[in-house]
Order: structure tokens, then C-alpha cells, then sequence
């Protein structure tokens, strides 16, 4: 069966993450973009592949799914400066959500709520991953014979 090319979406996560700058800015077929432990990175890089240059062309709704306390992607220099500027109005960055509800307003019920849909969010992405490449590909193994 052919892939639907008007649903199609793009998610990444940390490395995939920082290309989710540019790769939709570039390719306007993605419908929505998730981008997990995401964030601008520090340095320089040729402008060709240079995230500024291409952030603010993201057009498409965006997830981010981050950790306040994430070492590599860290909240003030990397996630908030991408998240601030991607070029869409449709944008929500759920880790500090999650990390408000339980440590500054101390409602857990809405907190717990929110961790269990981000858990099972993610395990459905990866069972659609395992049902689309195989198992195979998800284990990173072969059968014989190929």
C-alpha cells in the first residue's frame, strides 16, 4: 500500500530533533512536526545547513516535547530560542507543562494525566514504527536469507 503523501508528518528526536529546523522548512509536504528533546544547537555551521537560516520557514503546527532539565538541549539556549523562533503560530512545548503542573502549582492529578498521555503518545509512535518497517528494523537485525 502507497504512503499518503497528504498525511504526512515529521518527528524527530534529539539530533532529528534540531534537523525538524530545516527539514520542514524545505519540504512543505509534512502536515505537522514533532520534535522531541529538540533545541537550537551552539556553534557555528555553514549556512546551508545553519538552523537560523531556516527556523522561521518551519509554516506547519509543532509539538516539542522536552525536559526542563535536559544537559544537551538545555531550556534558556537551545529549546526556548527554537521554540520561540519557528515560523508557526501552532506550536506547544509540553515538558514544561508537565514539569509546571507538578512543581509550581502542585496540581498532580492534571500533571500525572499529562506524563501518562506523553508515555503513551510515544509508544504508539513507536508501534507504528514497528508495524510500518518491521520488526526486523526495529530490532536492528535481519532474517536469514536476505
Amino acid at each position: 500500500r502507497d504512503l499518503d503523501v497528504n498525511r504526512l508528518s515529521y518527528y524527530g528526536s534529539s539530533w532529528g530533533g534540531r534537523l525538524g529546523a530545516i527539514i520542514p522548512a524545505v519540504e512543505p509536504r509534512f502536515k505537522a512536526v514533532i520534535l522531541a528533546s529538540a533545541g537550537l544547537a551552539s556553534g557555528t555551521a555553514q549556512p546551508e545547513v545553519d538552523q537560523i537560516n531556516f527556523v522561521t520557514r518551519v509554516r506547519q503546527p509543532v509539538l516539542m516535547l522536552n525536559g526542563r532539565f535536559d544537559a544537551i538541549e538545555p531550556v534558556e539556549t537551545a529549546q526556548r530560542p527554537l521554540f520561540e523562533l519557528l515560523g508557526t503560530p501552532n506550536q506547544f512545548m509540553i515538558g514544561n507543562v508537565i514539569q509546571s503542573r507538578y512543581l509550581e502549582v502542585a496540581d498532580y492529578p492534571t500533571a500525572a494525566a499529562l506524563s501518562f498521555l506523553l508515555m503513551a503518545f510515544m509508544l504508539i509512535i513507536v508501534l507504528i514504527w514497528a508495524r510500518i518497517a518491521g520488526t526486523e528494523a526495529l530490532l536492528g537485525s535481519e532474517t536469514g536469507g536476505r
